[in-house]
């Protein structure tokens, strides 16, 4: 008679731990990634703030015209740059070497999941416009930058084509309004 009443406890105990251990983990892995998030937003707010992180996304996207790669890269092989142009090469390197901390995160601390490092795609992508650019990566000690560019590029095409059949959805959609005479 007592084993039989063993048995439910014994169950219930299991029961209990089964759902402890349950608990704590989706509890950590919610608190894990509510960090991750953190550290996202943080980066990127100092990303899209810091004046020299501008200056430097500013040259890779090819918006400063007395200063673009091809001079960045220039300037980097000669000793007698300018100030200005010494700034400029400063303000592009630690561009690159935010990148590649987020990359080093991902690939060697596995502490950015993929998806955390396509929130910074859209500057690997404008990185990845550059032959010149990427050579310089792998020359100066920024590889793991071009195998974030690797990483992301799946991604990218998926999007890409994903965003064609959204327009083809909005073309479509804008027909059909235009065809009903309602206002587009």
């Amino acid at each position: 008679m007592q084993l039989g009443a063993t048995y439910p406890a014994a169950l219930i105990a299991t029961l209990a731990l089964a759902w402890t251990i349950i608990a704590y983990w989706l509890n950590k892995r919610n608190a894990l990634a509510l960090e991750r998030t953190k550290f996202i937003f943080e980066n990127l707010r100092f990303f899209e703030t810091d004046p020299l992180m501008q200056m430097a996304n500013q040259i890779v996207n090819g918006l400063v015209p007395d200063f673009t790669i091809d001079v960045f890269l220039d300037a980097t092989n000669k000793k007698n740059s300018d100030p200005e142009q010494r700034t400029k090469c400063m303000a592009v390197d630690n561009y690159l070497n935010f990148l590649w901390r987020i990359a080093y995160a991902h690939f060697t601390l596995k502490t950015v999941t993929t998806d955390d490092l396509d929130a910074f795609g859209y500057y690997f992508y404008l990185i990845s416009q550059h032959k010149g650019l990427m050579e310089y990566c792998v020359s100066d000690g920024f590889e793991e930058i071009i195998d974030a560019i690797n990483r992301l590029r799946p991604i990218w095409d998926k999007t890409k084509i994903e965003n064609e059949n959204r327009k083809r959805v909005i073309a479509k959609l804008v027909a059909d309004n235009t065809a009903t005479g309602q206002a587009p």
